[in-house]
């Protein structure tokens, strides 16, 4: 009997996950892409509407004025928070 591993073995434990890591990591690049292009928006149209402060803009808001294309996102706001004179920008589902 041969000791070793098969070729199709070996593609299975190591050219396989990481094909696999490499979409995860692509996924990833294009999430942080899409929120980006968001904050931008948001920052944008806050500026251009003089608003300041914690705001929640719906993202239908920010596409009808053309301040985002058709960005395929799950959440329905973007939700500007200010700490210590720092936006952070969250995607949600609702505002309260």
């Amino acid at each position: 009997m041969k000791k070793g591993f098969t070729l199709v073995e070996l593609l299975g434990v190591i050219v396989i996950p990481a094909i696999i890591n490499t979409i995860k990591e692509k996924n990833e690049d294009a999430d942080n892409y899409k929120l980006k292009m968001i904050e931008n928006a948001a920052r944008l149209y806050m500026k251009d509407n003089g608003l300041s402060g914690n705001q929640c803009i719906s993202i239908d808001t920010l596409r009808s004025t053309k301040y985002l294309n058709d960005i395929d996102v799950d959440e329905n706001y973007v939700s500007v928070t200010y700490v210590n004179s720092e936006a952070s920008y969250n995607l949600v589902s609702s505002c309260s």
